[in-house]
């Protein structure tokens, strides 16, 4: 072997030498930088590098990875932000290959290469189908909550409920972390001693060492068994009396004693001829518990249990060793295993370990929630249990789960008694504490909370209870003290679940407190840092209930670029939650009217991304087409509007749409499709069309046309003529030779204002052309000798000086 490593150390060592020769013979391409692109259906990505690279592209599902040959990324090379269509850009590097791989949100329809060698650039158009409400699960934004997958696959809808909206005071009161009592198991010894199974020890013990043993005295057993004098024991029992006090070392917790005697005897053993076997057996069943009561993790004890059962070994103890499989298995979490073994053992002829195999099935069954038929079992044991904490714990928290408060804590009481470990104990009170709390006995449950020693798991547990139920007493100051003892609780557990439960209180209290800003920081670091309690869609909740109040507020207060950061870093639970649909509408005219048109449409166009609702997705396209106008995207516009149209060809919105591709178009020159569409009699009604439609025709002097859009106007939306409209119309009345009409429309606007003196000198016109000279000069008189200066008033001087009369 080390003649083979001499053979091959040089080989590598030429390997390499060569490898980084062929990396310095050929500088890699720079890929200098990666830009993108949005179209309405289309994302399109550059890369320019210093020289054109061989490449590949692949494609699977939301990944698209590009393989670019001899090829690395320059240093700074800006590479596109995660946006509503990209969830993010991996860049891998390996000696001769860049590899970007591009995450997307939803797969794409289909993918097209493009290479520009004159340019040195590589394109990737990523064609998005029609339809953008469909997203697959697999890298959808991290929503977590009830998320409901249609049949298809797509994201149909986003739950974020929580029973406790509207109420979340009683949270306090009725949230509860599943129960704890950290009661370990004890493994469950044969009768003392281990060595009567394989040989009689009567010659070997005194009546003092049994006396010891009986009363479980392990230590003074073992002072006694040191008195009994060897001399007298033949050399084998000499080792027998050894393994016993091995025994008693292991029963008194002395396990690193009882593990060096344990391999002395093992040696001495071997060095035997014959072998005494029964010897070898009590050692070996030693050495097991010895195992049992050393290991934290019981697989090692396993795996020597199913060795020996395998191989029929130490027949003579074959129930114990069963037992402690059971056992084992129960400290190993494998309940069911636990259970099945239990069962099959009780099934034959009586055996003498019977009642403890009943305690270890009840044990398996509390542990797999089968919990009546646990509790029914430990009580029929009855006061065999006294002396087992684990199934003492297990039988309390069976009748706890089941809402049997008062049987509750009575077994409590028992535990208790029974158990000397400070920590269970408290924790025992505590519970205490939670019964009592069911049973309507708050005062109680209060005062045994405040007895519980304040420095152990059990101690932070009655604070943090202490405080739950300040809160929910309603006092603000109780609240704020509660507050304060939440954040300290949240540094001193160690349980993240508890830490977590902390920390969403927290932001309860300051929700509670109307402290709105502070909540949501609050949530939002709370959501960051646990991404697994169950107390998430609650969280989730919250912040969907609060964000919309708290963004209004900083609106109002034209805080806007604080409401402006709280969209853009909760947009996903604000579209998720879609309770207040509107307000995201609303919010995104607000900043667009506040000039953040690029915020606005990067809300809309994730609100279209994220919606699957055909109505709610409909009402976006309005504002998104505004968005897009007010950043003189008019080529989007046009794209999506005709995608609206497609989408939605009966849609209440296709007046605003057309319009707002009507402008579009007519920012790009082409009237002749504007006015295509605005002269459409098949086109849907739209004031504001009607009142384009009817300006454009008649600057081209299509004077029936034009007045043809403004009868439309009156007749479908009078109360959306404004004074303009009907004087227009007038004019085009007039002109037309509907004298009678345009005279009464006349009439009117001439009670407006701003149009008085321009109705009145239209009216002296019209009078005087129908002969009703009198009539008319009295009009053209009103508007000359009014006091405003106007060019109406000029105009009416100089017709009355060609009727022969002078103005006053």
């Amino acid at each position: 072997m080390n003649v083979i490593k001499a053979m091959m150390l040089p080989l590598l060592a030429l390997l390499l030498l060569a490898r980084t020769g062929s990396v310095l013979a050929a500088e890699a391409v720079l890929l200098q930088e990666m830009v993108k692109q949005d179209d309405a259906n289309l994302s399109r990505f550059v890369l320019r590098f210093d020289r054109m690279p061989g490449f590949r592209v692949e494609t699977s599902g939301q990944k698209i990875d590009i393989i670019l040959e001899e090829a690395s990324l320059a240093a700074n090379a800006p590479l596109p932000p995660s946006d509503e269509r990209l969830v993010r850009i991996l860049a891998g590097q390996t000696s001769d290959t860049l590899v970007l791989s591009l995450l997307l949100r939803r797969p794409p329809y289909f993918v097209n290469p493009v290479r520009d060698r004159l340019e040195n650039r590589l394109t990737i158009d990523v064609h998005w189908r029609d339809d953008q409400s469909r997203s697959r699960p697999a890298i959808a934004r991290a929503l977590p909550g009830h998320v409901a997958i249609s049949g298809d696959g797509s994201l149909s809808a986003r739950s974020l409920e929580s029973g406790y909206r509207g109420r979340w005071s009683d949270f306090f009161t009725e949230y509860e972390r599943p129960l704890q009592l950290p009661a370990q198991l004890r493994y469950s010894w044969p009768p003392f001693p281990c060595l009567q199974y394989f040989r009689d020890v009567e010659p070997l013990l005194s009546g003092e060492v049994l006396d010891q043993a009986q009363q479980r005295n392990w230590s003074q057993a073992l002072e006694a068994c040191d008195r009994i004098d060897r001399q007298r024991l033949a050399p084998m029992q000499q080792i027998g009396l050894e393994l016993i006090r091995a025994e008693l070392l292991l029963r008194a917790d002395r396990h690193r004693q009882a593990a060096d005697l344990l391999q002395q005897l093992r040696l001495q053993l071997q060095e035997e001829t014959p072998r005494p076997a029964d010897l070898q057996d009590c050692a070996e069943l030693l050495e097991l518990y010895l195992l049992a009561q050393r290991s934290e993790a019981p697989f090692e004890l396993l795996a020597q249990l199913d060795l020996l059962t395998e191989n029929n070994a130490l027949p003579d103890v074959a129930e114990q060793l069963r037992l402690l499989q059971i056992e084992a298995f129960l400290v190993a979490g494998n309940a069911e295993l636990a259970a099945s073994l239990a069962e099959e053992a009780l099934q034959g002829d009586p055996d003498p370990l019977q009642g403890r195999l009943q305690q270890r099935l009840a044990d398996a069954w509390f542990l797999q929630g089968r919990l009546e038929m646990a509790t029914d079992l430990y009580q029929e044991l009855g006061q065999q249990i006294n002396d087992a904490p684990f199934s003492l714990a297990g039988y309390s928290l069976g009748l706890y789960r089941q809402g049997r408060f008062d049987e509750t804590l009575l077994a409590l009481r028992r535990l208790l008694e029974q158990s000397s470990d400070s920590d269970l104990r408290d924790q025992a009170r505590y519970a205490i504490a939670l019964a009592l709390l069911h049973r309507g006995e708050a005062n109680s449950a209060l005062a045994q909370l405040h007895q519980i020693f304040p420095g152990n798991e059990g101690g932070l547990l009655a604070r943090a209870k202490i405080a739950d139920l300040s809160v929910a007493g309603g006092d603000a100051r109780s609240r704020a003290q509660a507050l304060e003892d939440y954040a300290l609780l949240e540094e001193r557990f160690s349980d993240r679940a508890a830490r977590a439960e902390m920390q969403f209180k927290q932001a309860l209290v300051l929700f509670l407190l109307e402290q709105r800003a502070e909540a949501v920081e609050q949530l939002r670091q709370f959501l960051i840092s646990d991404r697994l309690t169950d107390l998430r869609p609650h969280a989730l909740a919250l912040l969907a209930e609060l964000l919309p109040g708290l963004i209004d507020q900083y609106v109002q207060e034209e805080r806007y670029f604080d409401a402006l950061v709280l969209v853009e870093q909760n947009r996903e639970i604000l579209v998720a939650s879609q309770r207040n649909y509107d307000f995201l509408l609303q919010l995104g005219t607000v900043f667009s009217r506040l000039q953040f048109a690029e915020r606005a449409l990067r809300l809309y166009q994730y609100l279209l991304d994220a919606t699957a609702d055909a109505d709610r997705r409909a009402a976006i396209y309005p504002p998104l087409l505004q968005a897009l106008a007010a950043l003189q995207q008019h080529q989007q516009v046009i794209d999506y509007a005709r995608r609206y149209q497609q989408e939605y060809p009966a849609g209440t919105q296709q007046d605003q749409v057309l319009l707002a591709l009507v402008h579009a178009l007519l920012a790009q020159d082409d009237t002749a499709a504007a006015d295509q569409i605005l002269h459409d009699r098949q086109r849907p009604f739209g004031v504001a069309l009607e009142q384009l439609a009817a300006r454009r025709a008649e600057q081209r002097g299509a004077l029936a046309v034009a007045r043809r859009h403004l009868d439309q106007l009156e007749a479908q939306a009078p109360q959306a003529m404004t004074a303009e409209d009907r004087f227009l119309l007038a004019d085009l009345c007039a002109r037309l030779g509907d004298l009678v009409r345009a005279s009464a429309l006349y009439r009117q606007t001439a009670k407006n204002p701003g149009l008085r003196l321009a109705s009145l000198y239209r009216l002296g016109e019209l009078a005087l052309q129908q002969g009703q000279r009198q009539e008319g000069l009295r009009f053209l008189r009103q508007v000359a000798e009014t006091e405003e200066p106007s060019a109406w008033k000029d105009l009416a001087r100089e017709a009355l000086r060609m009727a022969g009369f002078r103005p006053l």
